[in-house]
């Protein structure tokens, strides 16, 4: 297993925090990762962050949820067992509700080669583990843009 930087990654480049509470909330979240460990962190990331998050271990698994929890973004590991990342790229892509649902890889796979064969199987962007915090935020914000909650006046 490949660990997360966790020590570093608590503060953003600028020393705050790399994530505020409640700063996703509404937004659903499904992780597929084999790695038990890596998985809970990021879970535990999203959830502090207000995400709904729902983590599957197998490409299997994460394919049934995605039909029934319906998330706005998918963050997966390129290596999994039973059927690998690109795979469930290629299915999901497949599927017309879930053509255009932002995708993360996030993978121990440092090879550029790597990154771009996911990128062309239909990723949005990819993820190097380990990985900051901060630089997972960062496509967050870019995936799940802020909502603004409207106050009655």
């Amino acid at each position: 297993p490949i660990p997360l930087l966790a020590a570093t990654a608590l503060t953003s480049e600028a020393g705050g925090p790399a994530v505020e509470k409640g700063e996703f909330n509404g937004y659903k979240v499904l992780v597929i990762e084999d790695d038990l460990f890596s998985g809970h962190v990021i879970r535990k990331f999203l959830s502090e962050a207000g995400a709904d998050t729902l983590l599957a271990d197998s490409g299997e698994e994460g394919l049934e949820l995605l039909e029934a929890y319906h998330p706005d973004l998918l963050i997966t590991d390129s290596h999994l067992p039973g059927i690998q990342g690109r795979e469930v790229l290629a299915r999901l892509r497949g599927m017309p509700s879930f053509r255009h649902l932002p995708v993360i890889i996030a993978s121990g796979d440092a090879f550029t080669e790597a990154r771009e064969e996911m990128i062309r199987a239909g990723a949005n962007d990819y993820l190097v583990k380990p990985f900051l915090y901060a630089d997972l935020h960062k496509l967050l914000e870019k995936y799940l843009p802020a909502r603004v909650e409207q106050v009655a006046g």
